[in-house]
């Protein structure tokens, strides 16, 4: 989409594709980084909305921001993609379990897609979602084009298509018989006025 920033484009795919945001290991529940604090390796702390792992030992004063040698960025609190998604012909799934994903499109492509939102009250998706590159009816969950036609329609699609057996021999198409109806005729029209 001209004039839109794109974060993820794997449309030219076309086996299934998986985008799933979540926080890093170790990073729910770590502690607020704390400068009078010691730290073993491993241990991993929260500091300006960054989770770090210590690599080494730390002794009081040494934050993760000023001493990278110390300290391993292992992610954020608030995991964010900014800009449209646009997804193959596979099938996809976007889990979004933290965080937030905002863009002006996010296009599922073709396949049976699955858009899992799963988080706390600050877990967001934004944007215009598109199953199969077709806008989301809002009167119908899906946005399949085929879904949203009259019965008959789909009827005419499926006849075209023909039926097949297991064994994949053609069967003859179903013969539909109408009723037909004998109706008495109308009677006959008066005469037309004759004109002097």
């Amino acid at each position: 989409m001209p004039g839109t920033l794109t974060a993820i484009d794997i449309s030219h795919g076309t086996s299934a594709q998986t985008i799933s945001q979540d926080l890093a290991p170790g990073v729910a529940g770590a502690p607020t980084y704390v400068s009078t604090s010691t730290y073993a390796i491993g241990d991993t702390v929260i500091e300006g909305g960054l989770a770090y792992t210590a690599v080494a030992a730390v002794t009081a004063g040494q934050d993760p921001a000023n001493n990278p040698t110390l300290w391993k960025q292992i992610g954020t609190t608030t995991p964010a993609i900014s800009g449209s998604i646009y997804f193959g012909s596979g099938g996809s799934t976007l889990r979004v379990d933290a965080g937030t994903v905002t863009g002006t499109v996010i296009d599922m492509g073709a396949g049976v897609n699955t858009l899992t939102v799963n988080g706390d009250v600050n877990t967001m998706v934004t944007g215009a979602v598109k199953d199969e590159g077709v806008p989301a009816d809002p009167q119908c969950l899906g946005g399949h084009p085929e879904r949203h036609q009259p019965q008959h329609h789909r009827r005419q699609k499926r006849q075209r298509r023909g039926h097949r057996n297991p064994a994949g021999v053609r069967r003859p198409r179903q013969q539909h018989q109408h009723q037909v109806r004998d109706y008495p005729a109308p009677p006959p029209s008066p005469p037309a006025p004759r004109s002097a």
